[in-house]
């Protein structure tokens, strides 16, 4: 934690330095400022140099480090941002409301807090050698007679394997009758999941017995030394050897004492592909059926600089009927399940996640307990029952290395993760927020912010510690592509997660107020409140607002439409407030317009705001929902106050229900870095709108009415104004069609030409529009659905659509869709759903397409689906949805 601390630090002196409009540091202040700065920076490269060490310097001894540069840094932090919040305010308050002066123009005097900053200073120095030092001490004995020379797989008492048996018998093959030239296989597969297990079976299995002359078993795990690794080796080779060996011809003795024998060395728990690389390069390789089996966490763990020649595969979660009989056979050891407990029992093996680790704790602990059916029926219903946390609590220390030994820019990523409730998929757009809010993120400046965030995903998905559900696009006749739609933590994860954050003190979740709660709160960073009735126990919410120096209040629990008290006017230097989950009777104007340090609002009210929400200067993201979607005629339409063309730092504007003010002129009037505008009406589409957002990328318009349809779907007019544009939505809720009447409106001539994707429901333009869309050059998605476009027949002409690989038809009252020759040459995934009419596909093969889905839809579609794609269909009924995402 001591790097997010660093980087929040360095983003924090930044934006003092380096205002926008907001406020300017006195000359006298900046000299310091500028120097504590560059210190900061020097500890983040240093923290950055121990990812090249981590597999050689002693974890623990390191973690207490990261502990005090973490409690100094966000010390400092904490000083600074409450005497810049104090200057604020009181600058504020002495300004009459006739100021001419800019309201936001603060002169920021940091003069008192010399002495700070030059004992922070002196400490980074000191921190900073002491990390040095750190590097260049051995790891104590211990650790490695731990590692190398004890932990060595010996035998022991062997288990029936469970659900992945042809996962043995591939790599049985590839053993015993795989290429000779690749004499490597690697075993991929998060903390839990079995790969030692499956390595130990292997290992001991007959037919591998009886093909290898020599056979060895080493752990290396997460720190190494290669000596003693080739010793341990040695060891297995020829007892006795490997002490009397000089450790520079250990390679040299080991080489020739596996020279003209047929071997198989099985390197288990291996973290780091400079280390397989190096070990792999000591080996002898006559390419004469030589095997190395390798298990690892990390899928890149191949990536050495020795070339690895080999197979991979990767083990998979446990399904269902593979959970249960694993479950079974824990607890009931080969006998019988009683009846009157399988159902109970097939639900607590479902909800063990597939994670074989999990089944077999939890089994553990239910072989010990009476088997009575109240007791297997509460386990059941209770994902945090005791039975589950207990066996979380087993594994955490199984589980905890592969945050330990995360890169330093990954650790803060990935334990946030573990705020929101279990099995609460998180979107990734709402991800991207949160951490740019949170300031603990520092991409690469040339990088987009959202590129470097999938990234980060990207790796922790490689190093198995994160999962997703994805969505297959198949795109192009040659690749694959997917979206992901929503990212997890298997429960065991962020079991580990919460308690590892807690610790150290990165953020505390609440569920129900105990009495340890006071304690475990102190000195957090973040709460994550995930009942929110919490707020309103007296002791509780005087617990939550002692914690005056907490950085985020995530109210992520159910919904709540009744008001609760937040103690929002204690926590002064919040950054984060998400509480869309709390109704609120009334905008808390008053106590926010104090939280000058507010990046990030989120929460439900359904009255206009306050014009005063622009004294929020730091803020970036705003989004308001409303408890009630009201149905407002035209000529009611509700509008931001003019005020929020103030706020320059505004990336994301979300506000249900409210429509943006035509801005005054002048150049005041301009909302720079607005990215996304999402569920505005018609009324916020005009000319002189979209000329202040330079650089939107993402827009969400929400039509509420049908009256008036003319000027409701006027929404495109000037959408050519917005050059950037990649992203466009457009709804009308709950539209209603005359049979047979398709609206006269028409499409603008010209879309932007950036424009990637395009999402259309209930407008109903003629098919004859399409012709419009069909020419956008970028466009690669497309949705329609809920009678976008209206009428029987959709013409397409040649060589439309020519880079689009994904089109959705959903509601639609299409009865025959002919394909003009040379269009969608890259469509790769077609969907078309609840199509009741559409009975005709006329044109020729789609050449690119690898998926066609055919859900709720007349017969005759599926059939003449099948005529244009290569590949088979995907025909299926909408019941079966739920089951298929689940699978």
């Amino acid at each position: 934690m001591a790097y997010a601390a660093v980087i929040s630090l360095k983003q924090t002196i930044d934006r003092l330095v380096n205002p926008s409009q907001t406020s300017t540091v006195q000359y006298s202040s900046r000299e310091i400022m500028n120097i504590l700065y560059e210190e900061v920076r020097s500890l983040q490269d240093v923290l950055e140099g121990l990812d090249k060490s981590i597999g050689s310097i002693c974890m623990e001894r390191m973690n207490t480090l990261d502990g005090q540069i973490r409690e100094t840094i966000w010390k400092l932090e904490d000083v600074i941002e409450t005497h810049v919040s104090n200057q604020f305010l009181s600058q504020n308050e002495e300004r009459s409301s006739h100021d001419a002066a800019d309201p936001f123009l603060i002169s920021i005097d940091l003069e008192e807090l010399k002495q700070d900053f030059i004992s922070l200073i002196e400490t980074v120095k000191m921190m900073k050698e002491e990390y040095v030092q750190e590097l260049s001490k051995p790891l104590p004995e211990k650790v490695k007679d731990a590692r190398s020379r004890h932990d060595n797989y010996l035998g022991g008492n062997k288990s029936k394997m469970v659900g992945v048996s042809r996962l043995f018998s591939e790599i049985q093959a590839q053993l015993i009758e795989g290429t000779p030239s690749k004499k490597s296989v690697l075993l991929i597969g998060m903390a839990g999941i079995g790969k030692t297990t499956l390595a130990k079976a292997l290992f001991e299995d007959s037919s591998i017995v009886d093909h290898f002359e020599c056979r060895v078993w080493v752990r290396v795990g997460p720190t190494y030394r290669d000596k003693e690794i080739l010793r341990n080796i040695l060891d297995q080779v020829n007892p006795g050897t490997a002490d009397t060996v000089p450790k520079d011809e250990l390679a040299d003795y080991l080489s020739k004492s596996l020279k003209n024998r047929i071997w198989l060395v099985v390197l288990d728990d291996v973290w780091n592909s400079q280390v397989l690389s190096d070990l792999l390069r000591l080996l002898p390789d006559k390419r004469n059926g030589n095997r190395v089996l390798v298990t690892s966490r990390i899928h890149e763990v191949d990536k050495g600089g020795y070339g690895f020649r080999g197979y991979s595969c990767k083990m998979l979660l446990l399904n269902k009927e593979a959970s249960w009989e694993l479950f079974c056979q824990k607890v009931f050891d080969e006998m019988p399940c009683h009846v009157e407990l399988k159902e109970a029992g097939k639900k607590i093996a479902e909800n063990c996640e597939g994670l074989p680790l999990t089944i077999v704790k939890v089994a553990n602990l239910l072989f010990k307990a009476d088997k009575t059916i109240e007791f297997w029926n509460e386990v059941a219903a209770n994902k945090q029952h005791s039975v589950f946390l207990n066996a979380y609590a087993e594994m955490f220390e199984v589980l905890l290395p592969s945050y330990y030994y995360l890169p330093q820019h990954l650790k803060a990523f990935f334990l946030y993760m573990g705020i929101l409730p279990q099995n609460y998929g998180i979107p990734l757009s709402k991800l991207i927020n949160l951490w740019k809010a949170e300031g603990f993120l520092e991409p690469n400046p040339l990088t987009d912010f959202k590129q470097f965030v999938k990234k980060c995903l990207d790796e922790l998905i490689s190093r198995n510690v994160v999962i997703y559900r994805r969505k297959m696009y198949f795109f192009g006749p040659y690749s694959t592509s997917a979206k992901i739609e929503k990212y997890y933590l298997n429960s065991a994860f962020l079991y580990m997660c919460v308690k590892e954050a807690g610790r150290s003190k990165f953020y505390q979740v609440l569920s129900s107020y105990t009495e340890d709660a006071e304690e475990c709160m102190k000195s957090q960073r973040r709460l994550c409140i995930h009942n929110n009735v919490l707020f309103a126990i007296e002791d509780a919410y005087n617990s939550i607002a002692s914690v005056s120096t907490v950085r985020s209040l995530l109210c992520t629990g159910p919904y709540h439409q009744y008001a609760v008290p937040i103690c929002l006017e204690y926590l002064r230097l919040l950054r984060v407030l998400d509480a869309l989950t709390i109704r609120f009777y009334k905008f808390p104007i008053e106590v926010l317009i104090k939280l000058i340090q507010l990046r990030y609002l989120a929460l439900t009210y359904d009255e206009n705001l306050p014009a005063s929400i622009s004294k929020l200067w730091n803020l970036q993201f705003l989004i308001i929902h409303q408890h009630l979607s009201i149905v407002k005629s035209p000529e009611n339409s509700s509008y931001l106050p003019m005020e929020i063309w103030d706020m320059k730092q505004l990336e994301h504007l979300e506000i249900m229900g409210n429509d943006l003010p035509n801005p005054n002129s002048g150049e005041k009037s301009l909302l720079p870095n607005l990215l996304t505008l999402l569920d505005v009406s018609p009324k916020s589409c005009t000319k002189r709108v979209f000329e202040r957002l330079p650089n939107l990328k993402k827009l969400g318009i929400r039509i509420e009415s049908e009256s008036n349809a003319d000027e409701l779907l006027s929404c495109f007019d000037y959408i050519s104004h917005l050059n950037g544009l990649e992203t466009l939505k457009c709804t009308i809720e709950n539209p209603v069609f005359t049979s047979g009447v398709v609206v006269r409106a028409r499409l603008p001539g010209f879309f932007p030409k950036y424009l990637e994707k395009l999402c259309l429901s209930g407008l109903g333009y003629p098919w004859e529009e399409m012709t419009k869309i069909g020419s956008l050059p970028n466009l690669r998605v497309l949705k329609l659905r809920c009678n976008a476009f209206r009428g029987s027949k959709w013409e397409t002409c040649g060589r439309e659509f020519p880079s689009l690989e994904y089109l959705l038809i959903e509601d639609s009252d299409l009865a025959v869709w002919t394909i003009g020759d040379n269009s969608f040459n890259l469509l790769g995934h077609l969907s078309i759903r609840h199509c009741y009419k559409l009975k005709e596909i006329q044109g020729n093969y789609l050449n690119c397409i690898r998926k066609t889905e055919v859900v709720d839809c007349n017969p005759l579609a599926a059939y003449y689906a099948r005529r244009i794609s290569y590949v088979g269909i995907d025909v299926r009924s909408s019941w079966e949805e739920d089951d298929k995402i689940n699978a």
